[in-house]
C-alpha cells in the first residue's frame, strides 16, 4: 500500500484554485435552475387561470350576441344569474337554446362553467371554463342598457385571472 500512496501529498494550490470556481458556478447554476422552474410554475398557472376567463368569456359573449331571448331570472337581486338561458332562431330557422350553470368542480370550491346547447331538440353538454370563483363569477342583465354583463374570475393555485365582459344581444326582427 505504501508504495500506491508514496508519490502523493494532496492537492496542489493551483488544482484548488481552479476547482473551487467551477464548483461555485455548477452551484449556482443549479440554484438558478430550480428558480426559474418554480417561476414557470407560477407563470404556467397564470397563463390558465387567464385562458379559462377568456375561454368562458369568448362563448358566453358569443352566443349573447346572437341571443333574441335571455331569460328574466337575471334581474333578481343578489342573484349570480345562473342559471343564464339564452335562446334565438338562426337563418335555417332552427331553434337554438343555450344554458349556462355554474356547477361544482370535484376538487371543492371552484366551479365549472356548463353549456347546455339544444338545437331543435338536439342537446349536446360541454365544459367551457374551469377553476371558476363562484362567488366573483356572475351575470346581470341591464334593461336600460339592453346588454348582458358577465363577470368572471378564476383562480389556479395562487393566480387570479379577473374579466368583465359585456355584450348586446341582437336587436328582436
Amino acid at each position: 500500500m505504501k508504495t500506491i500512496w508514496k508519490g502523493q501529498r494532496g492537492f496542489s494550490l493551483i488544482e484548488l484554485l481552479v476547482a473551487i470556481p467551477i464548483a461555485a458556478l455548477i452551484s449556482i447554476a443549479a440554484t438558478g435552475a430550480i428558480f426559474q422552474i418554480f417561476a414557470s410554475s407560477r407563470a404556467g398557472n397564470d397563463i390558465v387561470a387567464f385562458r379559462q376567463v377568456q375561454t368562458a368569456g369568448g362563448w358566453v359573449s358569443n352566443d349573447a350576441l346572437q341571443a333574441q331571448n335571455i331569460d328574466d331570472t337575471l334581474d333578481q337581486p343578489g342573484d349570480s344569474g345562473f342559471p343564464l338561458t339564452l335562446t334565438w332562431t338562426d337563418w335555417d330557422n332552427d331553434i337554438h337554446q343555450v344554458v349556462y350553470n355554474l356547477i361544482a368542480m370535484p376538487s371543492g370550491t371552484l366551479k365549472q362553467l356548463q353549456r347546455q346547447e339544444t338545437v331543435n331538440g338536439d342537446t349536446s353538454t360541454r365544459i367551457v371554463g374551469q377553476y371558476l370563483d363562484g362567488s366573483a363569477s356572475q351575470i346581470s342583465y341591464d334593461d336600460s342598457a339592453v346588454k348582458v354583463i358577465f363577470q368572471v374570475t378564476a383562480t389556479v393555485g395562487e393566480q387570479t385571472a379577473s374579466r368583465v365582459y359585456e355584450v348586446k344581444p341582437r336587436p328582436l326582427s
